[in-house]
C-alpha cells in the first residue's frame, strides 16, 4: 500500500515522539549533584578527588566552597559524578539532560513551544523525504561529489601522487612510437597493481615481454584490440597501448605482440581514486568519462586517436 508523504511525516513524527519519551526513562550511571551543603574537611578532599576530578562536566566555576570563622566548610556545588555521596543532593541524569534536549524544554515552557517544535521537526522531515524520494539521485551525486572532493583534498597531502594526471582532454594520450596501437582491458587488484584479465598476469610496470615470440599457429605474445574492433570489455580499466617487435594479427581484431607498452588509460568518473593512484604508479595519463568505453571513443574520434588509426593501416598494407 502506498502511504501519501503527509501520513508519512505523521508516523515519522510519532516514532519521534516515542523514542524521545522512550529514552527519556532511560537513566545513566550519573548523578548530578546540585545544591549546597555543610561538609566536613574529609568529605570535600573526598570530593575534589573523586568526585568532580573523575565526574563528567568538571564545572569548577559552579563549585564554591566558604569557611567561617569557626571552620564550618560550606559547598555549593553543580557537578556530575558516578561516586555516591549521601550527604550532598543529587539529581539522577538521564539522557535528556542534554544540551539540546535542554533547548527543546526551554521553547516547551515558553508559551507556543510545542508549536514551534512540532514545526521545525515537520520542515526537517519533509526536506529529508522529499530528498530521498523526489530527489534522491541529486542527493546521491552531491554525497558522491563531496566524496571525491575530500578524497582529492587527502591525495593532495600524499607526495607521490601529486603527479597524477587525470583529466577529461584527450589530447594528453599520445602514441609515439612505430608499433601498433592497441587497446585492452586490466583489473585492479587490493594493491592498485594492473592484472590480466584471462591470463592473471601482474603488471608491476607499464612495459611488459613476451617469454616467447608470437607465431602464426601459437597463444603467445602479450594481446591486445586493434583500434576500431568491436570491443566487449567488461573491465575497470582500459588502456592504449603500443605493440611492436615480432607480432601476428588475428581476424577478429587481436593483435598479439612480443612486447607491450601502455600509453594511458580510459576510466569512469566515479573511479577518480583509483585512477589517481594508477596514474601515479606507471606514470601514464588517465582519460576520464561516463564510462571506460565511452573515454576511449571520446579519443579514438579525436585527432590523436585518427592518426593512430592510419598509422595502424599504414603498418597492415606493409604486411
Amino acid at each position: 500500500m502506498k502511504l501519501d508523504w503527509w501520513v508519512k511525516y505523521i508516523l515519522g513524527l510519532s516514532v519521534l515522539m516515542v523514542a524521545l519519551t522512550f529514552f527519556s526513562y532511560y537513566k545513566t550511571t550519573l548523578n548530578h549533584y546540585i545544591g549546597k551543603a555543610v561538609v566536613t574537611p574529609e568529605q570535600y578532599t573526598e570530593i575534589m578527588s573523586n568526585g568532580i576530578e573523575k565526574g563528567l562536566g568538571n564545572q569548577y566555576k559552579y563549585n564554591i566552597v566558604t569557611i567561617n570563622e569557626e571552620g564550618i566548610v560550606t559547598f555549593e556545588y553543580d557537578f556530575y559524578s558516578g561516586e555516591s555521596y549521601d550527604y550532598l543532593t543529587s539529581k539522577e541524569r538521564s539522557i535528556l539532560d542534554m544540551p539540546l534536549i535542554y533547548s527543546i524544554k526551554r521553547l516547551f515552557a515558553s508559551g507556543g513551544g510545542s508549536f514551534w517544535v512540532v514545526l521545525l521537526v515537520g520542515i526537517v522531515w519533509v526536506v529529508f523525504y522529499y530528498y530521498l524520494t523526489v530527489k534522491k539521485g541529486k542527493l546521491f551525486k552531491l554525497l558522491a561529489k563531496i566524496k571525491h572532493w575530500l578524497e582529492r583534498e587527502s591525495d593532495k597531502r600524499i607526495e607521490e601522487v601529486k603527479n597524477a594526471i587525470v583529466t577529461t582532454d584527450v589530447s594528453y594520450i599520445k602514441p609515439q612510437g612505430n608499433g601498433i596501437v592497441g587497446v585492452r582491458s586490466w583489473k585492479v587488484d587490493k594493491k592498485g597493481t594492473l592484472v590480466s584479465i584471462y591470463t592473471g598476469t601482474k603488471w608491476d610496470g607499464k612495459e611488459l615481454k613476451s617469454d616467447k615470440k608470437p607465431d602464426k599457429d601459437g597463444v603467445k605474445g602479450v594481446y591486445a584490440y586493434r583500434l576500431g574492433a568491436n570491443l566487449h570489455m567488461t573491465a575497470t580499466v582500459l588502456g592504449i597501448v603500443e605493440l611492436d617487435g615480432n607480432y601476428e594479427y588475428h581476424a577478429e581484431g587481436v593483435v598479439r605482440a612480443e612486447h607491450c607498452k601502455i600509453i594511458g588509460f580510459f576510466m569512469s568518473k566515479g573511479l577518480e581514486r583509483t585512477a589517481r593512484f594508477i596514474s601515479n604508479k606507471y606514470s601514464v595519463p588517465v582519460l576520464l568519462a561516463n564510462d571506460s568505453e565511452i573515454a576511449y571513443m571520446d579519443w579514438l574520434y579525436s585527432e590523436q586517436g585518427q592518426k593512430a588509426l592510419q598509422h595502424n593501416y599504414e603498418l597492415l598494407k606493409e604486411k
